[in-house]
């Protein structure tokens, strides 16, 4: 369906709205997001138990009241970033120095490309993540590719298409090949492996202390392209600016066996979430794929 079909026409209006506010002064766009998070908190009452369930299922020793806090926050986070991509997509000129604090361990990407070798990345769903891989993009000399879901709405596809469009190479999974071509010419892509991923493609194995449906393609493209895999997080300060931290490749990885591979990546997930974890996408029916037998928690 043609993304200008009158059954998308009500979106325009609050593309245009958005696009307007993320013109905004950096500091009232951060105060909007804020606001309208706390709006977004307060009225969708089906995402905020989503959120709920999986803050109460990865931190049970956390009081209601703390998980609400991080919960709240984690809404607050979401808009403010969402305001900062339509700002992304509609202008190049970001301002890096008011946005951009530091970048740690970059050595180890840099150090893998000296060897000739391509670059994964993987990244929790932090709601930022995308912008702070861009912020590295635009900074640092290194040719970057992003790995992304499509979305089904072809507007919102659309919009997110524009933010990379001639500059950077952006995947979907039915890029795979193109990828894969990519990483064995020492590309770097970025990559959310905290989705839910198809059955035959899965395995289970904990993800911050629960058993959950983890994707086995960074295995698969390691083995396939010699790439080396290691993971990026981040933190927000109180100005708003980034501070974003690479950590070492993952040792011995891949290996033969596809579940310990797996957990490593959810341990080193679980430990860029937990240093950050109001900035995670916890409406994100994460543990919605179970084990035969094992009850749906959001049922």
């Amino acid at each position: 369906m043609p993304k200008w079909h009158p059954k998308y026409w009500s979106v325009y209006p609050l593309l245009w709205v958005l696009w307007l506010l993320a013109h905004l002064p950096y500091q009232i766009r951060r105060k909007l997001g804020g606001a309208f998070g706390l709006l977004y908190y307060s009225l969708a009452r089906k995402d905020k138990r989503i959120a709920l369930i999986n803050l109460q299922l990865c931190f049970p020793t956390l009081s209601l009241k703390a998980r609400k806090s991080i919960c709240r926050e984690s809404f607050k986070h979401l808009t403010t970033t969402a305001l900062e991509s339509i700002f992304m997509s509609a202008s190049h000129r970001i301002p890096l120095d008011k946005m951009l604090a530091s970048i740690e361990g970059f050595e180890h990407v840099e150090t893998a490309k000296q060897q000739g070798k391509g670059v994964i990345i993987l990244f929790p769903h932090l709601t930022p993540i995308f912008f702070a891989g861009y912020l590295c993009w635009r900074t640092l000399d290194t040719h970057f590719g992003f790995m992304y879901r499509t979305s089904r709405h072809p507007v919102i596809a659309r919009q997110f298409a524009k933010q990379f469009k001639g500059e950077a190479q952006a995947f979907t999974r039915r890029d795979a090949k193109k990828m894969i071509d990519f990483l064995r010419n020492g590309g770097v892509v970025w990559y959310a492996p905290d989705l839910l991923p198809r059955r035959q493609d899965r395995v289970f194995v904990p993800f911050l202390g629960v058993n959950a449906a983890t994707g086995v393609a960074p295995m698969r493209f390691a083995s396939i392209t010699g790439a080396r895999v290691l993971t990026v997080g981040l933190k927000r300060d109180k100005q708003g600016r980034f501070h974003i931290r690479f950590q070492a490749p993952i040792e011995h990885f891949p290996s033969d066996d596809v579940a310990s591979d797996a957990a490593k990546i959810n341990a080193a997930m679980a430990e860029h979430i937990t240093a950050y974890p109001e900035a995670y996408l916890w409406l994100y029916k994460r543990f919605n794929q179970q084990p035969p037998g094992v009850p749906n928690p959001y049922q």
